[in-house]
């Protein structure tokens, strides 16, 4: 849909669904692709944390009061943000790869493999642009989020507070005597 109104051709909602009707096969197989690779790296990332829990769990009382030291705490968050910084990492640029080889699957009709083969031969020079597009993107949507957090408590208040004013306009002490 979004790609004809780019190239100026006309799109209609019908257009959302054009994959269910030319193509289906090879997106699903690229679906299966992406998806399979990403639950491989989800177990992966899975059992490196339950490693870690278990080597806590193993290192008993005297890691336990190691842990009471505030240099300790700040390492095991920064190693742990870093380390899951590495890991998503190549989910993010899996991801991204997978959208543009959906597309290429319904734009040229090529097939999930060829699709994922030119999809990264053409990502794989700009990766640093795609990630830095990627962190940024993530920032923005966590900020967006955040103020729709802080907005809906803000709207909140502020209709409630309408609603007592709309309440004393129709059903004031004048209104009922």
């Amino acid at each position: 849909y979004i790609l004809r109104r780019i190239r100026g051709k006309e799109s209609s909602i019908d257009s959302l669904f054009e994959g269910f009707r030319r193509q289906f096969g090879a997106l699903a197989v690229l679906n299966l692709i992406v998806v399979g690779i990403s639950m491989l790296a989800v177990l992966l990332i899975a059992l490196v944390i339950g490693g870690m829990v278990a080597l806590f769990a193993a290192g008993g009382a005297e890691l336990e009061s190691r842990l009471e030291e505030p240099a300790i705490i700040a390492a095991m968050i920064g190693g742990s943000l870093v380390l899951l910084f590495i890991i998503l990492m190549p989910l993010m640029i899996l991801g991204l790869v997978g959208t543009f080889a959906t597309i290429l699957v319904l734009d040229c009709e090529l097939k999930a493999g060829e699709a994922l083969s030119l999809a990264w031969r053409a990502t794989k020079p700009f990766i640093f642009k795609f990630v830095l597009f990627m962190l940024v993107n993530g920032f923005l949507s966590f900020i967006g989020i955040l103020a729709l957090y802080v907005g809906m408590f803000i709207t909140g208040a502020w209709a409630s507070i309408a609603l007592v004013y709309l309440y004393d306009d129709a059903f004031g002490d004048e209104k009922l005597g």
